[in-house]
């Protein structure tokens, strides 16, 4: 599970509206709760139907100075189809159910969102329904959210650094390159590392560096939905880093694959210039947690 919200945070826009389930924000709304509560609506559902400007808008004027719009939207387009993918169903699908308002004065709220999904994949009971609450605040003649977390990705850390996760492999522990793993319905196979990946279109930046792995995905009992988001890699330090938009091709596929179908590409990572990996980390058996495919410190 810790997997998956770190996943979903850098999806930003799916992300906050299926766990947090608060957003909003609109124009022309009236100083009143109802107002309030009409601007978290319709800027919800703006951004189930795709209208990503109306959901940015919607942010307090510090938020947005944070992130540019484009650079957000083009985040919240991948975090919207790999949402989809995982849950089987399409954001559009998805309904405000309600508006909670706590704490109300002229100059701000609480605000909680209840989603309604056409249907709960296994494993997102606990994300629909009623939502955190999150401060809200009156900005410039409109309702605006005051929390940047959602829109500026969280902590403020480098993209795609999830932190030190709580316990390394020891050394020598797990499968070495070249091994096949079972991993929830799937056989996983980390044919090859590549430190550094060849990628000459992507621009690194200062004191990082682009590590590729090589893998492959055998559906072996039943269909199986396959992404580049569903492998990470970890450092000796315990820090894991998710992959990034660009790198070393053939990139992996993002696919459902019916069972006895294999896909193979490569998977590629933005990491510190310093960081020595370890270990490779498949999350192909959602709920559960991720299945080490391949320790990195075996030759």
């Amino acid at each position: 599970m810790p997997r998956f919200r770190a996943l979903a945070a850098l999806a930003l826009g799916a992300a906050v509206i299926l766990f947090a389930a608060a957003c909003g924000g609109g124009d022309g709304q009236a100083r009143t709760e109802e107002g309030l509560k009409r601007a978290v609506r319709e800027a919800a559902e703006g951004l189930f139907k795709g209208d990503y400007r109306k959901w940015y808008d919607s942010y307090a004027k510090e938020c947005r100075d944070q992130v540019d719009f484009k650079e957000f939207e083009s985040t919240t387009r991948l975090g919207v189809v790999f949402i989809e993918q995982l849950a089987g169903v399409k954001l559009k699908d998805f309904k405000v159910a309600g508006v909670e308002v706590r704490n109300f004065t002229k100059d701000g709220a609480e605000v909680s969102v209840t989603i309604e999904a056409p249907k709960a994949a296994e494993g997102f009971e606990d994300f629909v329904g009623a939502g955190e609450f999150e401060p809200w605040k009156w900005e410039d003649g409109r309702w605006v959210a005051a929390d940047c977390s959602g829109l500026a990705g969280g902590s403020g850390d480098d993209f795609g650094d999830s932190g030190p996760a709580p316990t390394v492999p020891p050394p020598g522990s797990g499968p070495k390159l070249g091994e096949t793993v079972e991993a929830g319905k799937a056989r996983v196979t980390v044919h090859a590392v590549e430190d550094p990946a060849r990628a000459p279109d992507a621009v690194v930046e200062p004191g990082r560096r682009l590590v590729a792995i090589e893998v492959s995905i055998e559906a072996a009992k039943g269909s199986v939905s396959v992404a580049t988001f569903d492998f990470t890699v970890q450092d000796e330090k315990g820090y894991t880093y998710d992959p990034a938009f660009f790198g070393r091709e053939p990139a992996l596929k993002m696919t459902d694959l019916a069972q006895g179908r294999t896909i193979r590409g490569w998977v590629t990572f933005d990491v510190p210039k310093d960081a020595k990996l370890v270990a490779v980390y498949a999350d192909l058996d959602f709920p559960k947690p991720e299945t080490l495919v391949a320790d990195l410190t075996r030759k």
